[in-house]
């Protein structure tokens, strides 16, 4: 005899082996381009009567998401920005933590959808509630800023991002400390976070020209990080760095006010004579120099 437990217990089954189906389905496009009924599986589950059972919740939103990263991606339909964030916001709002996420990034943005600072925060904020580490860091940039920055709970969720390794948060938690902002001023706090920085993550941002280069920042003359110029520039003659406009300008620059080798400062020049033929900003800093009277290169 079928007991209401037992019965709900199938169904939960019948709808996981339908999920599974349509996942399939898609991994098999990969090589096909045929997804079959997959969107159809999808729609389905997609679309189930709202229900207190946990496991059919997840299996309905999960289906919501894959649905708003297929049109959102173009992936075996046309890209439709529209029914992309309409399933993304579903999903979000039946606790789908990356789709509150893209929300998040979506609408702060603007890209593919209209910019909406204020639905931007309400999702990142939901996500952050979810433990997704990134949306921790940009809740927390937006309760820094504006006219009334809430600085103590931007830190309070730059911390959270920061235990997950975010390392533009810890760089964030380092400048708070340092200077007192949103906390009192810690600089036992700032240089553990500091040395975890370099030492831990310095594989990490030795491959992200954006952050190896905010990291430098901080090592130089009014940066948040204890001073190291030589640090510093070991990361600026690093290839993640030797293509980057603004790193070559700052390597250059450096060498007129710190003693370097006359190679590293001839490199950096050549590097932006290099950078030149294809970047405007590199063209115009090249041309800056010539003009000021500076030689390209000693020696």
């Amino acid at each position: 005899m079928n007991t209401p437990e037992k019965e709900a217990t199938e169904r939960q089954k019948v709808l996981q082996t339908q999920l599974d189906r349509a996942f399939f389905l898609l991994d098999e496009a990969e090589e096909t381009q045929d997804p079959g009924n997959a969107f159809d599986i999808l729609l389905d589950l997609a679309t189930l009567p709202a229900t207190d059972d946990d496991e059919t919740h997840v299996i309905r939103r999960t289906a919501q998401f894959t649905l708003g990263e297929l049109y959102w991606n173009g992936h075996f339909t046309a890209q439709d920005d529209k029914r992309a964030i309409y399933w993304y916001t579903m999903a979000g709002e039946n606790g789908h933590p990356l789709a509150q996420f893209w929300l998040g990034n979506a609408y702060c943005t603007g890209q593919r959808a209209e910019q909406d600072h204020e639905r931007a925060m309400y999702w990142y904020q939901k996500a952050a509630k979810q433990n997704v580490a990134w949306a921790q860091y940009h809740l927390a940039i937006y309760l820094s800023s504006g006219d009334q920055p809430d600085l103590p709970q931007a830190l309070q969720w730059m911390e959270k991002a920061a235990k997950s390794d975010v390392v533009e948060a810890m760089i964030y938690v380092v400048q708070a400390y340092r200077n007192g902002l949103g906390c009192a001023k810690n600089d036992e706090i700032a240089d553990a976070m500091e040395v975890d920085i370099l030492n831990r993550h310095r594989d990490s941002f030795l491959k992200d020209a954006r952050i190896c280069l905010s990291i430098v920042r901080e090592m130089l003359p009014g940066g948040n990080f204890r001073q190291d110029v030589p640090n510093a520039v070991s990361l600026l003659v690093s290839p993640v760095l030797q293509s980057n406009v603004e790193a070559q300008l700052l390597l250059y620059d450096l060498s007129g006010k710190v003693p370097l080798d006359d190679n590293i400062r001839n490199q950096a020049f050549t590097n932006l004579v290099r950078l030149s033929q294809t970047n405007e900003r590199a063209r115009s800093c090249v041309r800056l120099i010539q003009l000021q009277g500076r030689n390209g290169t000693k020696g």
